[in-house]
């Protein structure tokens, strides 16, 4: 089972310009899966557990004027720290995710929701913006 893990990324800027439309449709999309989809394509046995995106950390990076922020799922160990989106119209999709944690993040002129991301387990935010 291929396993992916320990991404940091750092410095990344989309639509500087910050142009509406220009974001693409998600500013992150990230997906991982769990075993009943999984066995839809593969014989998987008793040992296999649900397949996580494992430690993405993003730090010193703006994406601006996508439609959609976040569309994660099967997301665990996801880490801002002096992020910033703005520019998104559309609702997050958040599904199973866990152990997030937000610092320095910007999410202003967006449409994230602090509730939304309050639906991730263990989540902790520190000086962050959001809309409401």
């Amino acid at each position: 089972m291929p396993s992916i893990k320990n991404v940091k990324i750092d410095h990344l800027t989309v639509n500087g310009a910050n142009i509406e439309g220009h974001g693409g449709k998600y500013a992150m999309q990230i997906r991982g899966f769990d075993k009943p989809c999984i066995a839809k394509f593969c014989e998987v046995g008793h040992e296999i557990t649900d397949c996580y995106i494992k430690d993405f950390t993003f730090t010193n990076s703006k994406l601006l004027g996508s439609t959609q922020a976040f569309d994660l799922e099967y997301v665990d160990g996801l880490v801002f720290d002096n992020f910033e989106i703005h520019g998104s119209t559309k609702d997050d999709k958040i599904v199973n995710c866990k152990n997030f944690k937000f610092s320095n993040c910007d999410f202003r002129n967006s449409a994230i929701k602090h509730s939304t991301l309050d639906t991730v387990e263990f989540s902790t935010y520190n000086n962050c913006l959001f809309n409401n």
